[in-house]
């Protein structure tokens, strides 16, 4: 497996209580080019992590230069935070855009239009988007396609093992996942390399 140095595409997959959101919160987060800003649709990061209640206040802080190193979460409230967080993402060179549930924002049929554009264009801004799923099946293909690299925890929809044989996934081996465990298929960036000699990765 090649290690990236440059922006990269990450998925995680993998069902509710079975480690997703703690790996990411407890070892990923800290690796990320920053700043990181995490569209944290659940509560689930609070890790080294300034939560913003307030988008605005964001927008603020990032138009003042006041957010640049750090690892920033918002949980939304009303409808079209997202966009205005995809945007506030957008403009900032070289930082990570996080999203939980992105099966919300990215459909078999439907992706919104600043992700798909950050998707097909974000590398000449350097940002890496962190899509976060529990399921496969339920992301757009765009995402799947583009990813450096797909972290997937245990999957026992037939549906979702489908989709994951297509992307060279071991569909017997995942079945049998224990919690916190994972497969990894594609090209890690170095700075995620730790990930392959985790206790936890099932190689």
């Amino acid at each position: 497996m090649r290690l990236l140095k440059r922006r990269s595409i990450l998925v995680f997959l993998g069902k509710t209580g079975f480690g997703k959101s703690y790996l990411l919160d407890s070892q990923v987060l800290q690796h990320l080019p920053k700043p990181v800003f995490i569209f944290d649709h659940l509560g689930d990061y609070y890790n080294n992590t300034v939560v913003y209640d307030n988008l605005l206040e964001l927008a603020q802080d990032v138009d003042d230069g006041g957010v640049y190193s750090g690892i920033y979460s918002f949980r939304p409230i009303n409808e079209g935070d997202a966009e205005a967080l995809f945007d506030i993402a957008a403009s900032v060179s070289g930082c990570t855009l996080v999203i939980e549930e992105a099966d919300m924002f990215a459909t078999p049929y439907v992706i919104n239009e600043t992700l798909e554009a950050l998707i097909k264009r974000g590398r000449h801004k350097a940002i890496t988007l962190v899509f976060v799923s529990r399921r496969a099946s339920e992301l757009n293909r765009l995402v799947t396609s583009q990813a450096n690299a797909i972290i997937s925890f245990q999957q026992t929809e037939k549906i979702d093992l489908d989709t994951l044989k297509k992307l060279g996934f071991d569909i017997e081996t995942l079945k049998q996942l224990k919690k916190y465990n994972y497969l990894i298929k594609g090209d890690l960036p170095s700075y995620l390399a730790f990930l392959e000699s985790s206790k936890y990765f099932n190689n």
